[in-house]
């Protein structure tokens, strides 16, 4: 029995001993993990020109722990929503910055960044771990803040104005006005033309990766891209890609902070292809021009249920409807109007009314077209489509895919 209770006393000395060790090593790690941090807090406040008492190691440590105070929580906020604003470069961009003025040590310009990029990564990894809430919704107030700031179109303006010529095409671009629209049938248009697109999107991503699309995916980017479709019409290409990315991710399985990556990944998508679809549609030779706005107001009108055909056909309604047409729906039309005029219409649909389409910052109406618009009444539509109307079909379905194609990591059932 003696020996019994000596052997308990000596493994309960052994574990104590065991604990005290544990307990000790920690403390140290936690002290160096402060340290560190005073570090960084201490390189961050000379690069900004704050003050800050760092004299000898024990203030640096007490500086370190500081950072778990209010100070420490704005710069956990303020670190998380940077790297979700930049995609994750801020990190590069500051080691960069601070290996271009000489912090780093010795050695060159790539060993200086090298360190000071493991100190930035180091010191998000400690800000997620000492503020993980602080750090999440800084993360999301920054993809959010990335996306508003997206959208507001002086941005391109403002990324592109030093290639000759941009800024004034852009401003003529978002300025135009129009002469006249048939908004009938665009959303379904938009619905339809984006759940395209993304469910191709789907399909090529996968083709890339050689994986075979599953039916969930599929459904969700072309249910993504529809809503994306819809939303670029009220709320443009940036916030139009946010929502299809966004809905795209989250009918496929991510869950809400991958949601929000897809958006706002799409939605710089739809900025970059939304300023490039404009500027592309803008420099379009006239004749190019005419024939893209007369093929887009021909799918506008089938999406509103009111078919035209392709070629020229015999109509009894459009002979009753508009009998100055000469009784024939399809494309290019003359109509008959007051003094022995004429003018041709783009189209005339099966229920009988003349669609002018026109397309460009500065299209107008002719004379007899003119005349022609108080002469028929409703009979007599003009459907002027504009430079950014394409710039918003080519930001916002295409960057409803693309968000997340380049988030997907085939993790998802």
């Amino acid at each position: 029995m003696g020996q019994n209770l000596w052997d308990s006393l000596a493994s309960a000395a052994e574990d104590e001993k065991k604990r005290w060790y544990q307990a000790r090593n920690e403390a140290i790690a936690n002290a160096q993990n402060l340290y560190e941090r005073g570090r960084q807090a201490y390189a961050d406040a000379i690069r900004t020109g704050q003050d800050v008492l760092a004299r000898t190691p024990q203030e640096v440590t007490a500086l370190g722990s500081a950072i778990k105070t209010g100070a420490g929580a704005a710069n956990a906020g303020v670190r998380a929503a940077g790297n979700a604003i930049s995609l994750g470069s801020a990190d590069n961009l500051e080691a960069g910055t601070e290996a271009l003025f000489g912090m780093g040590g010795s050695g060159d310009f790539g060993q200086r960044y090298q360190r000071q990029l493991a100190l930035q990564h180091q010191a998000d990894a400690q800000a997620a771990q000492d503020l993980p809430e602080i750090y999440k919704w800084g993360g999301r107030a920054g993809a959010v803040a990335g996306i508003l700031g997206a959208a507001e179109p002086r941005v391109a303006g403002a990324t592109l104005g030093f290639i000759p010529g941009v800024a004034d095409s852009l401003k003529a671009i978002q300025g135009a006005k129009r002469i006249g629209f048939i908004g009938e049938g665009l959303p379904a248009m938009a619905a339809v033309g984006g759940g395209a697109v993304g469910g191709v999107t789907q399909l090529a991503s996968d083709a890339a990766q050689g994986r075979p699309t599953s039916a969930r995916d599929l459904a969700g980017a072309i249910g993504g891209g529809a809503l994306g479709g819809v939303e670029t019409i009220y709320g443009g290409p940036v916030l139009g890609a946010a929502v299809g990315g966004g809905a795209t991710g989250l009918f496929q399985g991510d869950d809400p902070d991958q949601t929000l990556n897809d958006a706002e990944i799409s939605g710089y998508f739809g900025r970059g292809l939304g300023t490039a679809g404009e500027l592309t549609a803008n420099a379009l030779p006239g004749n190019i021009k005419g024939a893209l706005g007369e093929g887009l107001s021909f799918a506008k009108s089938w999406a509103r249920g009111e078919p035209m055909p392709w070629e020229p056909a015999d109509s009894a309604t459009v002979a009753a409807a508009l009998p100055d047409a000469g009784g024939r729906a399809g494309p290019q039309q003359w109509i008959k109007l007051p003094n022995n005029r004429y003018t041709i219409a783009d189209w005339i649909t099966n229920q009988g009314r003349a669609v002018e389409s026109k397309f460009g910052n500065s299209a107008g109406l002719t004379p007899n077209q003119k005349m022609a618009v108080p002469t028929f009444g409703d009979r007599y539509l003009t459907d002027h489509w504009l430079p950014r109307d394409i710039g918003d079909f080519s930001g916002g379905w295409f960057g409803s895919g693309l968000g997340p194609a380049v988030t997907d990591d085939g993790d998802n059932p």
